[in-house]
């Protein structure tokens, strides 16, 4: 049973709920609104709780169309819980369960614009770290919606570590390699080019780019090996993107979100494709909480390594690499 009431909103709901706390659909009396609310249990600890708080003030930087608002925060009985706008839509991951891949257009029209989203996120300082199809939403105009910044950390070097070395948090299938080696080097905007570079591949293969029988081999795999190969039918032009973003050592990948963002819009625009407007996927009337949770559970995830680039570098990706500069930090082409 979900308590009645936390502060002044009323909870109807649940739409959610992890080890360290719950999503539900509420309604705020004071504003006649229905919004979601994402509550802590009692039981969190105290790492989870400033976790929680950090989400809190990375939320309230962030204005975008593609990323929905912070609308309150707060403390009930030692209970935090945040307040977001809920919307009435469909995750990726339960569009691809219902209908498969994605025609490539529309892939790439969505991950352009998840990539607008996050080069947003990153001009204000904040890092998503878990990019993945079930972190975004489809609204009811079929337009993407980028949820869950339960593991995002400020790009600021003086921003406090809340993980240690060899603690895990997030979804090993989209794990950058940084996060995955639970190394000191640190992660960093090219850790979301990451993300970005593996949800496209999913929305055109319908499977994760690593994928292993176990954590541990899902993690090797993503230090070690290639990705899985794309589909046959796969455009040439997004899968330059894909190979791109998905290079192991960061320095490698484009050097922005911007940057793939541009990449895929110029592939829409490419001469084939001039004028195309594919369908927008029909959206299940679903509520969905934008702050969905923490889903660190099980000690699966990204390292919250020490930043060592501030804000100011949120449009550059020249992270610390083993195989050092190279040619490839020129933006990856748009054609087919």
């Amino acid at each position: 049973m979900h308590p009645a009431r936390i502060g002044r909103y009323e909870l109807e709901a649940p739409l959610g709920a992890g080890g360290c706390g719950a999503v539900y659909r509420a309604r705020d009396p004071v504003l006649g609104r229905p919004v979601a609310v994402k509550l802590l249990t009692a039981a969190g600890a105290p790492e989870a709780h400033a976790r929680f708080a950090r989400e809190a003030q990375a939320l309230a930087r962030l204005d975008h169309p593609g990323i929905a608002r912070v609308l309150d925060a707060g403390a009930d009985g030692g209970r935090p819980y945040l307040v977001v706008e809920l919307v009435e839509g469909e995750p990726l991951d339960a569009r691809l369960r219902r209908a498969g891949a994605l025609p490539p257009e529309e892939a790439a029209r969505i991950v352009a614009d998840v990539a607008r989203a996050v080069a947003a996120a990153h001009a204000a300082g904040v890092l998503h770290r878990d990019l993945k199809p079930s972190n975004v939403v489809l609204d009811a105009d079929g337009a993407p919606r980028l949820i869950d910044f339960g593991l995002a950390r400020l790009l600021d070097p003086q921003a406090p570590t809340l993980s240690v070395t060899g603690e895990l948090l997030g979804t090993p299938e989209f794990m950058a390699p940084e996060q995955a080696e639970a190394s000191p080097r640190g992660v960093g905007v090219w850790t979301d080019v990451w993300g970005l570079g593996a949800t496209l591949f999913a929305l055109l293969a319908d499977a994760p780019p690593f994928r292993g029988a176990s954590t541990i081999s899902t993690l090797r795999a993503v230090l070690e090996d290639p990705p899985a190969p794309l589909p046959p039918g796969a455009p040439p032009g997004l899968a330059d993107v894909v190979r791109r973003c998905l290079e192991k050592a960061p320095a490698r990948r484009p050097p922005s979100a911007e940057a793939v963002a541009e990449a895929l819009e110029g592939w829409l625009a490419g001469p084939t494709r001039a004028g195309a407007r594919p369908e927008r996927a029909a959206s299940r009337r679903t509520a969905v909480a934008i702050a969905a949770l923490v889903v660190a559970a099980a000690g699966v995830g990204g390292v919250a390594a020490a930043l060592t680039r501030g804000p100011g570098a949120a449009t550059s990706a020249a992270a610390p690499s083993p195989d050092g500069p190279t040619d490839d930090l020129a933006r990856p082409t748009g054609g087919a």
